[in-house]
């Protein structure tokens, strides 16, 4: 199964991007998240095409982790993640 989310917001690009990369941000209006786990090689600070990190999310009584991966990223124009979950 795979899935898309494209939603239009109406504020500025820079404060919609903070919400976007900022792990206590996306924590706000991302209930599902309970971390996001980075290796010490990635500079959370300067996201790169290729980096990736562990998403911890709760959904219903599970939780589960992905691998995150960058697709994209050229903030705040566009910023894109792929990711895998096992169930």
């Amino acid at each position: 199964m795979s899935f898309a989310i494209e939603i239009v917001i109406k504020a500025p690009m820079d404060v919609v991007c903070d919400y976007i990369i900022e792990d206590e941000k996306i924590k706000e209006w991302n209930t599902f998240v309970i971390e996001n786990r980075y290796s010490s090689n990635i500079d959370k600070e300067n996201p790169h095409v290729g980096d990736k990190y562990i998403s911890v999310q709760k959904v219903g009584k599970k939780i589960l982790e992905a691998e995150v991966e960058i697709l994209e990223y050229d903030a705040p124009h566009i910023i894109s993640l792929g990711s895998e979950m096992k169930h």
